[in-house]
């Protein structure tokens, strides 16, 4: 007995829809090899894997924000977000959203955090463009990096784009492989 952990999506499995579990995965096994040995360490591993796994469905239920109230899905996933997905839209619509917006994850890691949240509140429109737009002019040194990172994934996309077929062709070589 107490000789068993859970690890990966033994663990937990929230959907397919953000790839947490490899993620999660490293994660907990950084924590559990460095917490083995430790008196509490099976209490600790617990309730950090805990706190990963409602940090990920907090995660992935802010995909699920919607003007939607079509159906009765639409209507029960309005209603039930958990409380700090809306706490944090809330602040979110009044402040850019910062690290300091989350509680550190154990031993430093990398974790979900605002780097994630940024984009998918931007895709589904709830990124207050002002808010951003501030952001950026407040920290010359982010907007040049910013900038130079669009530029560098543009020319890299450029360049893959190049050595590509295009897409009919692509659907073409397809066919002929079928049919030899």
């Amino acid at each position: 007995m107490g000789n068993v952990v859970a690890v990966g999506l033994a663990s937990s499995f929230l959907e397919p829809l953000e790839a947490t579990s490899i993620h999660g995965t490293i994660g907990q096994l950084i924590c559990l090899t460095e917490w083995m040995d430790q008196l509490g360490a099976g209490e600790r591993y617990n309730a950090t894997a805990a706190r990963q796994v409602e940090d990920f469905r907090d995660f992935v239920r802010l995909h699920y924000v919607s003007e939607r109230r079509d159906t009765a899905y639409w209507r029960d996933v309005t209603a039930s977000h958990p409380p700090v997905v809306t706490e944090r839209l809330e602040k979110w619509s009044r402040k850019f959203p910062s690290r300091e917006d989350f509680e550190p994850f154990p031993l430093g890691l990398a974790h979900v955090q605002e780097q994630l949240y940024v984009p998918v509140l931007n895709g589904l429109g709830l990124l207050s463009q002002d808010l951003a737009r501030a952001e950026m002019a407040r920290d010359p040194k982010l907007r040049q990096r910013a900038r130079e990172t669009h530029a560098s994934l543009v020319a890299e996309y450029s360049r893959a784009a190049e050595k590509c077929l295009p897409h009919r062709a692509w659907l073409e070589s397809l066919h002929k492989e079928t049919v030899a």
